[in-house]
């Protein structure tokens, strides 16, 4: 089932899987979650982000407004 939230979210599910995309300030889909079934994926939304603040060592800045936004 795919379903796309309110919050700039978009929620992939299977019988016993969750893919979880968010929508950037900059317009880029931006993959933040994938494992088990996410029952109610915003009661943990902000856990999971807080994961992926830090780009790993060897990545690409896309654009150089967007800090935050690496390849």
């Amino acid at each position: 089932m795919i379903e796309i939230r309110q919050n700039k979210t978009i929620h992939l599910t299977t019988e016993n899987t969750s893919s979880l995309f968010s929508i950037t300030d900059s317009g880029y889909p931006e993959h933040i979650y994938y494992g088990k079934k996410l029952r109610n994926p915003d009661s943990c939304l902000s856990a999971i982000r807080e994961k992926h603040l830090v780009a790993p060592v060897m990545s690409t800045i896309a654009n150089r407004e967007d800090k935050e936004l690496s390849l």
